[in-house]
């Protein structure tokens, strides 16, 4: 999932870019710009933690993103 520091950007929008503390720092999960990436591009060092802790919330900004509830 693309990440955003919190402190970079504010938004308003939380039901689909929910707040995530990694290692002490808040983030937003940037679920809008899922459909915008592009695999080629993506590093190994790219993946910076595991976000299962997260999937209920990544799981409901989906879902909000796709049935706009």
């Amino acid at each position: 999932m693309p990440l955003v520091l919190s402190s970079d950007m504010a938004l308003g929008q939380t039901r689909i870019t929910p707040r995530v503390s990694i290692e002490g720092a808040e983030y937003y999960i940037f679920t809008p710009t899922l459909t915008c990436l592009d695999v080629r591009k993506i590093q190994r060092a790219d993946f910076v933690c595991n976000m299962s802790d997260y999937r209920g919330d990544i799981l409901a900004a989906m879902d909000a993103l796709i049935t706009n509830t």
